[in-house]
């Protein structure tokens, strides 16, 4: 689309501005006059009332305060806002009370209004005449653009940018100020869309909320940006979150009032960089200075605190003392305060020091702005003060008190330093003495003779998470501590120690483990489902990893549960392999048996351990698994390498191969890493203790005569087939095959597998083709399309016609319908064997017919009849697309089931993909030799009545295809003729015009004319028409608009009427709607047209303009139009020799007998 306005030029959606991606909804801007946009001047003469400048009237110029000879600031507000906004006169005062300039307010509030769509395309034409101004302002009044400054707002800063790029040459703009340039539409575009640093002498851009609002709503980058667009892009804050922008909404509203209330608390961040650009303006001496640094991560890790060779820059009105020196997109970061004068407060990352321990700092790798946003200090060892209860055999039930650097609480206890010894660390929220801490110490002790430690933080470890969190730094140095002391003090060997620390533990056992280095490390830790909060995908400094001990063992059970539904990845536990070895017990996320009902765990065991047990069921089953491996040393906790849960499953790492299985628990550590770290084991469990190993053998049941199913092999697919289920008994399925042929054409033979007498008291014929209608979901063999279909093969030809009724197998679940295809397809393959051994029938001369999930049952039948003879055909109608679609062949029809293989697909793109079942009720993948693709509109209720209707109308792209086979039967002669083509969208723009090398087939009964070659999946479209008999005739239509200098862009609709030879066929086809037709253009497009025209001979061009000018008496000249006809695949040429054609006005044209004019 394009239109073009005087003095401005014209303006298109194609070219750069044509992003699908970023721009889904094409619009052209209004008019100048619609938008009509005012400038108001301020002076030191007049700071209050406005002088209105209008482009081309001197006498406004004249008349007002303006001075070419000074420095003018153009400020430009941005959606929805209006020129007389608050902040653009605090703004405008500011700038007037600190320098002598012209200052204009731009309001183009006519223009911004919703929807914002619009309102960005508006933007261009109000750069342009931004730009038409300056220029007039310095040819008739002597201004110099150089010394313009344009401070534009959100989409205000693109316009100063398209302002920008139309006032090149040797001279240019001086200078453009982007206050959070708006991010829809813009973000990642092309630098001819948005503003870029070409646009201006300099560049300048303040980013303030690239991540807000808008970001919860999929338009990425919140109402700003955060991709660089100046000379220098400065990112106060990072540029996403402003300080003290969390404020009540009400406390907004109260202060500015509702509406301005509500504006400020939706995009306060969004418009904070106002009032900081006017601070910069009134605190000239003030700090803004900003640092040159890659991402604000690092700056807040302290690693940008220099200039460097770039050198700083301050933010605001003074950006332009600093020196690009030819760079471009340098990103500079500061710190300000969250009020005015929002100054920078510069960035030292908090520390604290404790004695004996050193210092803890928030920066360097602890510093994660996504993944530790909030940062905290741990608090001190006298506030948290860890308890260290020792138990050995001698007192299994009454803890000793260990303390550091008190020797008597030692030498008094029965603490035996040759001994191992065993740390039990809790986590969030649990005390030193809850149940399974106690448990698990106790079947230490019955199990082997240790020292067991049980370590209690609880008074570091309450909410919140993120302070819990910061003190695991501190506990796990006091443990590192006191493990040194034992060692120099009493001889005990920190290779014997090994720490079993749950969730926040695991990582207090890694904070630990890392200062015990040295020729000696930490023997062992074992990580309970470590934290994932806070954790999770951090630098190995932060968490627990495979250095932080001689072997680290993990075993994850709640990577994915609760805070994965609030977005804190990796529910309570994390996913992230952290140890040597790291078991992820039934996949590491969900586990058996923790979707009881809340009220059982609460009878069981109380209001708050039973309400805890059913949130973190998954987090906390890791501990009584972890104890009945300490109770049952000789059970099966066997886990298998495997990269993948989802291939685990599929039976695919079912052998321990060179790495080695290893026993999840408390004998991991016979596994022998040689030198591995992270490596991934699965097993599955069951849900009760002891929780051993189930092993994992796919479900599998098998059928006498049939062979066995199993949920294993190609069949496993967690993400196209997510719910696993068996297919039911033959005797549950009870399938029917109902014969009917012109002997019968009404009353139905039931045949019976393994009964002879159904067969020879039948009319079956074993000479005779046989033809087998399979319906799909939830339908059976009465509907009306099965009677409509059997009805149009018989009239076709002499077939045995068997409808195939499994309506047994296909109600719901799905799940289980599309289970059952196997043993249907397999019943079926049964059948037409026994049919050949019994009684001579010929399985090359069997075509099946199926819909959605019955195309899939005929391809199962078909991988079964194999040999050197195969089933003669199946024809795939609309094959079934959920539980299918991109699955393996074996899972779903393909080239292989059959000599020959058609499909059918009508449904590739409807329901079910709006809940997000990819691919419609059908599915767009090829899985024939041949694949069509027609394309055709929907029908209605009213026509079938309520049931039927409303099935209709809810799949009726997926029935259309039943309508469409059953004509093809009927009409058999009929043109359904369809092209090889790679897309709809080529074959539509007329790019697959003729059959080529491939051919071309025609969809329905007749697609078996086409001759494969060896090829398949081979893809075809055509149209068809919307009502019976669907056929369409085609013209691959070539329109070259004259190029000629008198030619002008015109805008309407533009038709063709072909004419045969015979003086009766004719058809009037719309070449083109509402659209610009361009001088020298090429107009490529398919036609089609019910009413097919014989033998080609004239042709008629006509056009109307859309505007209706006829006082204007507009003239479309045309060059040449080429015409291809599909059924015949002739071409014809029809010279125009670049006529004019009046609007409303017809040019008839003989076809050439030359192939070029």
């Amino acid at each position: 689309m394009k239109v073009c306005y005087d003095g401005l030029g014209c303006f298109s959606t194609g070219g750069n501005f044509y992003d699908v991606l970023k721009r889904p909804v094409q619009v052209l801007p209004q008019s100048p006059d619609r938008i009509q946009p005012t400038y108001a001047l301020f002076t030191r003469r007049n700071i209050v009332a406005a002088q209105n400048i209008v482009y081309n009237n001197k006498a406004s110029v004249t008349g007002s305060n303006f001075n070419p000879r000074l420095p003018t600031k153009i400020i430009i507000h941005g959606f929805l806002d209006v020129g007389t906004t608050a902040w653009m006169v605090e703004m405008k005062k500011a700038l007037l009370l600190h320098g002598d300039y012209n200052v204009i307010q731009l309001d183009w509030s006519k223009g911004n209004q919703l929807p914002y769509t619009q309102a960005t395309a508006n933007t261009r034409v109000v750069g342009a005449l931004i730009a038409q101004l300056i220029m007039w302002l310095e040819t008739q009044f002597g201004a110099n653009r150089e010394q313009f400054h344009l401070l534009g707002h959100s989409l205000g800063s693109h316009i100063a940018g398209y302002a920008g790029e139309r006032l090149t040459g040797s001279r240019r703009l001086g200078r453009i100020t982007g206050m959070d340039p708006a991010g829809p539409y813009f973000e990642n575009t092309h630098p001819e869309v948005r503003l870029d640093p070409t646009d201006a002498r300099f560049v300048d851009a303040i980013h303030t909320d690239g991540d807000s609002l808008l970001s919860s709503v999929v338009l990425k980058g919140g109402f700003g940006m955060m991709q660089a667009v100046g000379h220098v892009d400065i990112y106060p804050n990072g540029g996403k979150k402003q300080p003290d922008c969390t404020q009540n909404p009400i406390i907004n509203i109260i202060i500015d009032g509702v509406i301005e209330g509500t504006k400020w608390s939706i995009s306060c961040d969004h418009l904070r960089v106002l009032p900081m650009v006017t601070s910069t303006i009134e605190n000239r001496q003030g700090n803004y200075k900003a640092f040159p640094c890659d991402s604000y991560a690092n700056f807040k890790a302290g690693k940008c605190s220099s200039c460097g060779s770039v050198g700083c820059a301050q933010m605001g009105i003074q950006a332009n003392e600093w020196n690009p020196n030819g760079r471009t997109n340098v990103k500079m970061f500061l710190d300000t305060a969250g009020k005015a004068p929002f100054e920078s407060t510069g960035f030292i990352p908090m520390k604290v020091c404790y004695d004996g321990l050193g210092c803890f700092s928030t920066g360097g790798n602890f510093y994660d702005l996504w993944r530790r946003p909030i940062q905290l200090l741990p608090q001190s060892p006298d506030r948290i003060r860890p308890i260290f209860a020792l138990y050995t055999r001698r007192n299994i039930v009454a803890g000793q008190r260990i303390v550091y650097n008190n020797k008597a609480s030692v030498t008094g206890s029965n603490f035996n330093p040759r001994q191992p010894t065993k740390f039990i660390i809790h986590g969030f929220l649990d005390p030193g003495d809850v149940a399974w801490m106690v448990d698990m110490r106790k079947a230490l002790l019955l199990h082997g003779d240790y020292n067991v430690i049980q370590v209690d933080w609880s008074n570091g470890n309450q909410l919140p998470y993120t302070q819990a969190t910061a003190n695991t730094r501190v506990v796990g140095a006091l443990i590192a501590q006191l493990i040194m002391w034992l060692e120099t003090q009493f001889g005990a060997n920190r290779e014997q120690f090994h720490l079993l620390g749950h969730s926040l533990g695991s990582h207090i056992a890694g904070y630990a483990g890392e200062r015990l280095t040295g020729s000696r490390r930490l023997g062992r830790i074992t990580g309970m489902d470590p934290a994932g909060p806070y954790f999770e995908n951090t630098h190995p400094e932060v968490r627990l990893d495979p250095t932080d001990a001689r072997f680290v063992d993990a075993i994850h059970t709640d990577g994915d549960s609760l805070l994965s539904s609030i977005s804190l990845k990796g529910g309570f536990g994390m996913m992230q392999a952290v140890g040597h070895v790291d078991f992820y017990a039934n996949g590491g996320k969900k586990q058996p048996d923790c979707t009881q009902n809340p009220i059982t765990n609460i009878i069981i065991d109380g209001i708050i351990e039973g309400t805890k047990w059913t949130i973190a069921c998954d987090h906390l089953r890791v501990l009584p698994m972890v104890t009945s491996t300490i109770e049952h040393q000789q059970g099966n906790y066997k886990a298998f390498p495997c990269d993948s849960y989802e291939k685990f499953k599929a039976g695919r790492c079912s052998s321990c191969g060179s790495v080695g299985c290893a026993q999840m628990g408390i004998k991991a550590n016979e596994w022998n890493p040689n030198g591995r770290t992270n490596v991934k084991m699965f097993l599955d469990t069951a849900g009760k203790a002891p929780f051993e190993s189930t092993g994992f053998v796919p479900q599998k049941v098998c059928y006498d005569g049939l062979g066995c199913f199993s949920t294993g092999g190609n069949f496993y697919d967690l993400w196209n087939r997510p719910i696993q289920l068996l297919p039911q008994s033959p005797d549950h399925l009870r399938p029917t095959y109902a014969l009917f042929t012109l002997r019968n054409p009404m009353l139905p033979q039931i045949l019976r597998y393994g009964d002879k007498a159904s067969i020879e008291k039948s009319n079956f014929n074993p000479k005779l083709p046989t033809k087998m209608v399979i319906h799909g979901f939830v339908d059976d063999i009465n509907v009306p399309w099965v009677g409509e279909m059997k009805k149009a093969l018989l009239l076709h030809g002499d077939h045995n016609v068997v409808l195939v009724d499994w309506s047994k197998g296909n109600q719901l679940p799905y799940t289980q319908a599309t289970a059952n295809t196997r043993v249907v397809g397999a019943l079926i393959a049964q059948l037409i064997m026994w049919l050949e051994t019994q009684f001579g029938a010929n399985r090359e001369q069997f075509h099946l017919l199926g819909h959605s999930l019955g195309s899939h049952i005929a391809g199962y039948a078909g991988e079964r009849l194999t040999g050197s003879r195969r089933l003669g055909r199946i024809t795939g109608m609309d094959p079934a697309g959920p539980y299918f679609e991109n699955t393996h062949p074996e899972v779903r029809l393909d080239p292989t089931d059959a000599r020959f293989v058609d499909a059918i697909h009508t449904d590739g793109d409807s329901l079910l993909n709006s809940i997000k079942l990819q691919g419609g009720m059908g599915l767009m993948q090829p899985v024939g030799h041949v694949d069509f693709y027609p394309n055709e509109p929907i029908t209605g209720i009213i026509i079938n009545g309520i049931v039927e209707g409303t099935k209709w109308v809810v799949a009726c792209y997926h029935m259309r295809v039943l309508q469409l086979v059953s004509t093809t039967l009927i009409h058999a002669q009929g043109d359904y003729k369809a092209f090889p083509c790679d897309s709809y969208e080529n074959f539509k723009a007329g790019k697959c015009a003729g059959c080529g090398i491939t051919g071309c087939a025609q969809m329905g009964i007749r697609a078996a004319e086409w001759n494969p070659s060896g090829l398949t999946n081979v893809k075809m479209f055509l149209d068809t028409d919307g009502h019976e008999p669907y056929e369409m005739h085609h013209y691959f239509a070539k329109i070259i608009i004259s190029g000629v200098s008198s030619a002008k862009q015109q805008y309407g609709d533009l038709f063709l009427t072909l004419e045969g030879a015979d003086g009766q066929s004719s058809s009037q086809l719309t070449v083109v709607e509402k659209s610009y037709m361009e001088p020298g253009e090429l107009i490529s497009i398919v036609l089609t047209g019910t009413d097919p025209v014989f033998d080609l001979k004239r042709l008629t061009v006509s056009w109307k303009h859309r505007w209706n000018l006829a006082i204007l008496k507009q003239k479309l000249h045309v060059n040449r139009v080429e015409i291809v006809e599909g059924f015949k695949e002739k071409r014809s040429l029809f010279c125009a020799g670049d006529v004019a054609i009046e609007s409303g006005k017809s040019l008839s044209l003989v076809a050439s007998p030359s192939s070029h004019c």
